[in-house]
């Protein structure tokens, strides 16, 4: 004898007939049942969508670095990614737009957006180092979310990329020299593979001997690096820089 049963796509423990509430036939109840299994297949994929939407929602929401888009010009060819050292001036935003061109590209930096973006002359990403809570600032002392939000922008984002972190002397002072050391290292060894280039802007008399020795060490300077010194440094040792 056929069954009158219905097939089911997710189970469904539903036959109106045998339950008695109401008189109809078996291809009503077919029907019925194929309408029902739709709308929870319906209902099923509304869910698993609206977990999707939370779920991006939370992650852009935290990301310490939106998406951007490269910056209008060309990219530096001259210079390979990785970590590099510069002297610090007040003339860093115009030193550094060259580098910036053509990459997608953030700054961490000590100094108020506000007071730098009318010295750039395009719109990136700022994230201010300050003690405050707000939308774009972290706390110097977390240097762990600052380096996964780093690290989540070079892997993240495809094609040539930018970071100038301007405040090194301010994140020795509150985590240390050797923490810090190893939050750079870090940063260049995933630089390496993620076509990004960090540039850190330094003061060396702000530093003790030992410690800039030992970022030069590990670190280029970028004006050996890529040629975008003055011909007065490319000479200078060191040494001579720590103590001018």
């Amino acid at each position: 004898m056929r069954s009158t049963r219905s097939p089911k796509i997710f189970f469904l423990p539903l036959n109106l007939d045998r339950a008695g509430l109401i008189d109809i036939d078996a291809r009503t109840a077919e029907i019925l049942n194929s309408i029902a299994n739709l709308l929870i297949n319906i209902f099923g994929l509304l869910l698993v969508y609206a977990w999707i939407k939370l779920f991006v929602g939370l992650s852009q929401r935290y990301r310490l670095i939106p998406v951007v888009q490269p910056l209008p010009g060309e990219v530096v060819e001259n210079l390979s990614p990785g970590l590099y050292l510069t002297e610090h001036s007040r003339r860093l935003c115009e030193e550094c737009k060259s580098l910036l061109q053509g990459r997608k590209a953030t700054i961490i930096t000590r100094q108020k957006p506000e007071n730098l973006k009318p010295h750039l002359g395009f719109e990136i990403p700022i994230i201010w180092l300050a003690k405050v809570n707000g939308q774009g600032v972290i706390h110097p002392r977390n240097l762990e979310r600052l380096a996964h939000g780093l690290i989540s922008f070079m892997r993240s984002e495809k094609g040539s990329k930018s970071i100038i972190i301007d405040g090194l002397e301010y994140l020795i002072i509150e985590n240390g020299f050797e923490s810090v050391f190893k939050f750079l290292t870090s940063l260049k060894d995933h630089a390496l593979f993620t076509d990004t280039v960090i540039v850190i802007p330094v003061k060396p008399k702000a530093l003790e001997e030992r410690h800039y020795m030992l970022l030069l060490r590990e670190f280029p300077m970028l004006d050996e690096a890529a040629g975008l010194g003055k011909e007065a440094g490319k000479n200078t040792s060191p040494r001579e820089l720590l103590h001018t």
